[in-house]
């Protein structure tokens, strides 16, 4: 009798041994990133993400873990974002939607289980996006979720806490901003909510997926072609053709040698490198669309240019700044090869410049953006004083006879002009781009008005603070 019992302990011991946790880390994936597995009375581990995002790490007792991710690079780049998921077994991944199901949970009552069964009918699938190639070989069908795209708003991290806040809005039905910041296409064919559990309404494709807030300040007003908008509210002047006060020039925005550019936008005033301009992008890409952060600690900043040059060289946006605006821009780029980056920023006492370069891995597998202006989304938050602005510009008009040339987009606050963006000609990814920028003087309630147009095709959003 006692012999039968030994092996019966012995097996009990077995339940209480360490178990393996192992998954990935995805937005991209993240390389170096910090992976801590949490238990009821804390920490139970925590182990480090190789270049690939994948982790492993043994663990005194069962699941189900909590995994809470952070740091570690994305393309080289810094991750400023936290994901987080909820573990049921040992085999676990961290991603945004996971990190959405853990929201669901936290501050919604949900158990793991129903927060993704109520995920399925607000997106019109019940997969994770963010690992489904990872793990089964095939791509996101782009017709069910715009992977990119969504990527780029999540901004390598720093977008990341906005996303899972729409996501989550959308599901529990307080508000939803419609399908841009979700990733679900509003193309015809694109995915909706199923039957039954519409937690929006899919919106006109002509019309925003919101209702515009009552205006407290004039709306924007689409400039005549001919006569850009007046900068007698506080965007500098430039002696130069191609400056951002105004100008749809497309001579700005031609391809030529470097300093045959350089010439046509800077005539012959000298440009001084300098270690107050920043210039964030990946080292290496994997698909053509690049995102870029141009910054700068420069006093009295009026202007920040960024070139591309490849082969050849040419402009591919011009930011004016009113005095109110922060030093800073960050946009998604189409760089259809390996590039050497320019950042020149303009200032009082002269022109300054720091340079970069963008290995593109792979040849695109896209076509070159056709260019436009279809409509427009912005999203902002008020905190400090400084406001802190997304903009997803769609790109793609359908037309592209009448898409071609440059666009341009007006910032407003209260009325007053803060910024002037002018972006060159195949510059930006279809069928969306992200920007952010920011600017200083904001409080709630205030109101934030962009418009933007290329051609005769414009559009307006407006959102208070």
């Amino acid at each position: 009798m006692l012999l039968l019992l030994i092996p019966l302990a012995l097996s009990a011991c077995n339940d209480d041994r360490a178990d393996t946790v192992s998954g990935y880390a995805v937005n991209g994936p993240l390389d170096g990133a910090t992976v801590e597995v949490l238990g009821p009375d804390g920490l139970l581990g925590s182990v480090t993400t190789d270049a690939d995002g994948h982790f492993s790490v043994d663990i005194p007792v069962r699941p189900p873990y909590r995994l809470r991710v952070s740091g570690g690079t994305l393309d080289g780049m810094p991750y400023k974002g936290v994901l987080e998921a909820w573990c049921e077994t040992t085999d676990c991944h961290a991603t945004p939607w996971t990190t959405v199901v853990a929201r669901l949970m936290d501050e919604h009552g949900f158990n793991a289980g129903d927060a993704r069964a109520a995920l399925a009918p607000t997106v019109g699938f019940d997969y994770d996006p963010f690992t489904r190639e990872l793990l089964t070989g095939e791509p996101v069908p782009a017709q069910e979720f715009e992977l990119n795209v969504v990527r780029a708003f999540l901004d390598y991290g720093a977008g990341v806490e906005d996303w899972v806040d729409d996501v989550v809005g959308c599901v529990i039905g307080e508000e939803c901003r419609g399908p841009d910041s979700l990733g679900i296409p509003s193309a015809p064919g694109g995915a909706a909510p199923s039957d039954g559990a519409p937690p929006y309404e899919d919106p006109a494709q002509s019309a925003p997926p919101y209702e515009e807030p009552a205006q407290s300040a004039p709306p924007y007003e689409e400039p005549a072609q001919s006569a850009p908008p007046d900068d007698s509210s506080g965007l500098p002047g430039s002696s130069t053709v191609c400056s951002g006060t105004g100008t749809l020039d497309a001579a700005c925005f031609e391809r030529g040698g470097l300093e045959e550019t350089l010439r046509r936008l800077f005539g012959d005033a000298p440009i001084t490198d300098s270690d107050r301009i920043e210039l964030l992008h990946p080292t290496t890409a994997t698909t053509p669309v690049v995102g870029v952060t141009v910054a700068s600690t420069l006093g009295g900043v009026q202007e920040i240019y960024l070139l591309l040059e490849d082969e050849e060289a040419r402009l591919a946006f011009v930011y004016a700044l009113s005095d109110r605006a922060n030093a800073g821009l960050s946009m998604q780029l189409w760089v259809e090869r390996s590039a050497r980056l320019h950042a020149i920023v303009r200032t009082a006492e002269g022109l300054y410049r720091t340079t970069g370069f963008v290995a593109i891995a792979e040849p695109p597998a896209l076509p070159p953006p056709e260019q436009g202006v279809s409509k427009l989304r912005v999203r902002a938050r008020v905190g400090d004083g400084t406001a802190r602005v997304k903009a997803l510009v769609n790109t793609l008009t359908g037309e592209p006879s009448r898409g071609a040339g440059p666009f341009q987009i007006i910032m407003q606050h209260n009325g007053l002009l803060t910024g002037r963006l002018t972006v060159g000609p195949g510059t930006a990814p279809s069928p969306n781009t992200y920007l952010a920028f920011s600017f200083v003087g904001a409080r709630p309630g205030d109101l934030l008005s962009l418009g933007i147009f290329s051609g005769s095709m414009g559009d307006s959003a407006q959102e208070f603070l």
